[in-house]
């Protein structure tokens, strides 16, 4: 139970630490992405592509902790 824990908080941290990267990217939009509006201004928030890249550094950490 820690380690699915452990997992799913190394997913969680690391879409949030590499959502901006992809920000900048300004790759293009995809269905689970969202948008905020601030001060009138669209932000697109990578949701998907953060997920997936987060998902395969957990995956990554799991398979080198064996």
């Amino acid at each position: 139970m820690q380690r699915i824990f452990l997992l799913l908080m190394i997913v969680v941290v690391g879409a949030a630490v590499i959502a901006p990267v992809f920000m900048f990217l300004e790759l293009e939009p995809q269905p689970w992405d969202f948008v905020l509006e601030i001060a009138e201004r669209p932000t697109r928030i990578p949701a998907t592509y953060s997920l997936c890249a987060s998902v395969t550094m957990g995956l990554f950490y799991w398979i080198m902790k064996k």
